[in-house]
């Protein structure tokens, strides 16, 4: 500009004096060091907000409902249609504006988890280090087949445990202060109760589901009592919430949205609190007692000795009442399942092919180990009976190395017992 209006110009000169001023006096409040286009750059960007991203895993036996509790949780109008099974782990999101309004986005991942305990090792992928802290557990059980609630529930229980502990271990590593600030405020709400001391909390968030409570609901009060009250204990115990839920009951729908929108999206907390029996339950954590629970069944002891670490006086009545089943033997591959429904001739014929090769293969190896084995062993029975042939007239051929280094301890051991049998024939 000064040059436009010419340096020599009067009003040229006081032009660029006053600039220069003003920059220095402006690089003079700048501390040494800092990059001035730079924080230029950082003051024309929008503040970044932060999103909040949760991590469901559903997790549960095969045809528990797992896919219509994500289906009615994302959309309530799909509660009631007919889903696909879910082959090995599923994935879907759900996102909700922030709390605080604006542009942010708070996000739900859900992982579905499939195929039942043959699969249950997939768990370790959604709960990592980077996600535990920030993880909830949904763990779903079928009503309609009550001798397998129990074993189901305390499977799945176990098996989640173990990769959050490794996952909170993981995260300790990587940030020790994070864990322990989580950890501080997860336990708080814990901190008055009167049974904190007797329970095994689980180290996040843990809802459990019995599904198809409609097909439940008919049953025996006796029947529906002892369930309730060994879901209950089981789950205060771990420090879970608990729900009876039905995809045909839209009350009960709404009281899973609320509880997990809760935790996902930390909406209101839900406020029903329903323990007793002949209805659909809805506990959330740290809302129960062992006192409000009571004795397992036929125990004779009373409330305040019925509390943790009791539970086989619970699992043996159960078992005992709705008959115990072992699931282990019943998983099959889901793979195999889905495979066998889209035959391919071409393909069968080379697999089964190779499926014949690699047994074959697996008796070779077998077989020639055990030859291994012989050959570098000690002396044992089958020299010995390698020793009895040779002798026998129908063996005639010159001894091997084996039988002529057998003989002789064969006829000292037969000596042997001669002699030590003589004074007992005397």
């Amino acid at each position: 500009n000064a040059e436009y209006m010419g340096s020599d110009s009067a009003f040229g000169k006081r032009f660029m004096s006053s600039s220069r001023a003003r920059s220095s006096s402006k690089a003079a409040d700048l501390p040494s060091g800092v990059d001035l286009w730079q924080k230029i750059k950082e003051a024309a960007e929008p503040a970044a907000e932060d999103s909040l991203e949760k991590t469901c895993l559903f997790v549960g036996n095969k045809q528990d409902g797992k896919s219509t509790l994500i289906a009615s949780f994302l959309n309530p109008a799909k509660a009631e249609e007919a889903q696909k099974p879910t082959v090995a782990m599923d994935y879907v999101y759900g996102r909700r504006a922030g709390a605080g309004g604006g542009s942010k986005r708070d996000i739900a991942h859900l992982f579905e988890l499939g195929g039942g305990r043959l699969l249950s090792d997939l768990a370790d992928v959604p709960i990592n280090r980077d996600t535990v802290l920030n993880s909830i557990v949904i763990i779903t059980v079928d009503l309609s087949q009550p001798s397998t609630v129990l074993s189901s529930l305390l499977f799945w229980i176990s098996r989640t445990r173990r990769s959050v502990d490794a996952a909170m271990l993981d995260a300790q590593r990587k940030d020790s202060l994070a864990v322990s600030r989580f950890r501080q405020q997860f336990e708080s709400r814990w901190a008055n109760h009167p049974d904190r001391a007797s329970l095994t909390l689980f180290p996040i968030p843990l809802v459990v589901v019995a599904t198809k409570f409609d097909l439940f609901a008919d049953t025996e009060a006796e029947t529906r009592k002892w369930m309730a009250r060994t879901l209950r204990y089981v789950c205060h115990s771990n420090g879970a919430s608990l729900l009876y839920l039905s995809n045909k009951d839209k009350t009960l729908l709404t009281n899973f949205r609320t509880l997990l929108n809760h935790y996902v999206f930390q909406t209101a907390a839900l406020k029903q609190d329903q323990k007793d029996h002949a209805k659909a339950l809805a506990i959330v954590a740290a809302a129960d007692s062992f006192e409000a629970i009571g004795p397992p069944p036929a125990s004779g002891r009373g409330p305040a000795t019925a509390g943790a670490n009791n539970l086989e006086a619970w699992v043996t009545p159960f078992n005992r009442h709705f008959g115990a089943v072992d699931e282990r033997g019943e998983e099959v591959d889901p793979f195999v399942e889905e495979i066998a429904k889209h035959p391919e001739p071409l393909v069968d014929s080379m697999r089964a092919q190779k499926d014949e090769e690699l047994e074959r293969y697996r008796r070779e190896s077998e077989r020639r180990e055990r030859l291994e084995g012989n050959a570098d062993g000690p002396l044992t029975a089958s020299s010995t009976t390698t020793t009895v042939r040779s002798s026998s007239p129908l063996s005639r051929a010159s001894p091997t190395p084996q039988d002529t280094a057998a003989a002789p301890r064969k006829r000292s051991s037969t000596s042997s017992t001669r002699s030590s049998a003589r004074p007992s024939a005397s």
